[in-house]
């Protein structure tokens, strides 16, 4: 994947890094922002319209650069990394679960001064990551919402007590939901508005 840096170097770059889970994430803060009218670029796996947002958010791009012998996400560098599930299978081109893991970590390490980085508790590299004190880089832990699943819906509680149900049973879909929140959180988009803005979201398969 090439990009020219020079058309996002002046956007808030946002990384949503992992192998699983990445997608639901990103479809989740792209309802959530088109809902709240706030305008922002979203890349998916490289693919996607690059407009005059302030923002650009993107996931994917594992695979290694040839050139720099780097995965391409790097190429982005980020302010703000969220990682949520990194597991085996790793891309092809890496030789082992550690060579990929070792990426991730660069990047976390790499972030800029006043940088954040949000990771997942319930995975155990980025909670080892994410564990790892950075200069100048918020640290920020995120752990799933309860939730309860009733016939073909699941409602999810968050930690003021507020709760939203939504019209799935999906394994995982929890951890997705806070992940997209505590990342439009950073963005200010209060708890209150992200609930009402996913009461009509339909999650993946």
């Amino acid at each position: 994947m090439q990009l020219d840096f020079n058309r996002i170097k002046n956007k808030q770059r946002i990384f949503i890094g992992g192998n699983s889970g990445t997608d639901e994430i990103l479809n989740i803060i792209s309802h959530s922002l088109k809902y709240l009218k706030k305008p922002f670029d979203m890349l998916s796996n490289g693919k996607g319209e690059i407009t005059d947002a302030p923002i650009i958010i993107f996931n994917g791009l594992n695979d290694l650069n040839p050139e720099t012998g780097k995965a391409y996400f790097h190429d982005m560098k980020p302010h703000i990394a969220l990682f949520h599930k990194i597991v085996e299978p790793v891309p092809e081109g890496y030789s082992s679960f550690e060579e990929f893991i070792n990426q991730f970590e660069m990047l976390a390490n790499g972030l800029p001064k006043a940088g954040t980085f949000l990771y997942y508790q319930s995975d155990n590299v980025s909670l080892m990551i994410g564990k790892n004190e950075r200069q100048d880089v918020r640290n920020i832990e995120y752990t799933k919402f309860k939730n309860k699943k009733t016939g073909d819906t699941t409602t999810l509680e968050f930690k003021s007590g507020e709760k939203a149900t939504i019209k799935t049973i999906k394994k995982g879909f929890s951890g997705e939901v806070a992940a997209a929140f505590n990342l439009v959180n950073r963005l200010s988009v209060k708890e209150k508005h992200f609930i009402k803005s996913i009461q009509n979201y339909q999650p993946g398969v």
